[in-house]
């Protein structure tokens, strides 16, 4: 399996810290989340020629519609190394950046 985070090597204004929360279905169960409003802020619009959720369902007469699973979607797009700051994040030890 390769590895989506690593270790920070380098300093950075952008750090996001972990939330531990339970699972909703397995209340003995823990999900580690990263908090990334402070990140999102860095993010740059773009112009996006895919449908919006609106679009999709108004299907203004349509006859033919695409069903599309998303299940495996995350992880899908490389992270620019030089945007990799930005994805920093904390643990009670360490700092890590997100690769992928």
């Amino acid at each position: 399996m390769e590895r989506i985070i690593e270790k920070a090597t380098e300093p950075t204004n952008w750090i996001s810290f972990t939330v531990i929360v339970p699972k909703p279905h397995a209340p003995d169960a823990i999900r580690v989340c990263i908090d990334m409003r402070a990140a999102n802020k860095a993010i740059k619009g773009v112009r996006n020629i895919t449908p919006t959720t609106d679009d999709i369902t108004q299907p203004n007469g349509a006859k033919v519609f695409s069903k599309i699973d998303l299940k495996e979607g995350y992880h899908q797009l490389i992270l620019a190394e030089e945007s990799r700051h930005i994805t920093a994040f904390a643990t009670q030890l360490e700092f890590f950046d997100i690769k992928d």
